[in-house]
């Protein structure tokens, strides 16, 4: 097991990465670089294509 103080930061790093890739996120929101998709039905067509080779 870790010791307290490495886990701590870890726990701090993780939790920096995290709110970096949010902010990352609402920033392309923001740029309008998004999908809308009209049913739950089309979303997952579209998942299904993701790492699929074309």
């Amino acid at each position: 097991m870790m010791p307290l103080e490495d886990e701590a930061a870890e726990n701090a790093r993780k939790l920096q990465a995290l709110r970096e890739a949010a902010e990352l996120g609402v920033r392309a929101i923001e740029r309008g670089e998004y999908i809308e998709f009209p049913n739950l039905e089309a979303l997952k067509a579209h998942l299904e294509t993701l790492g699929t080779t074309r």
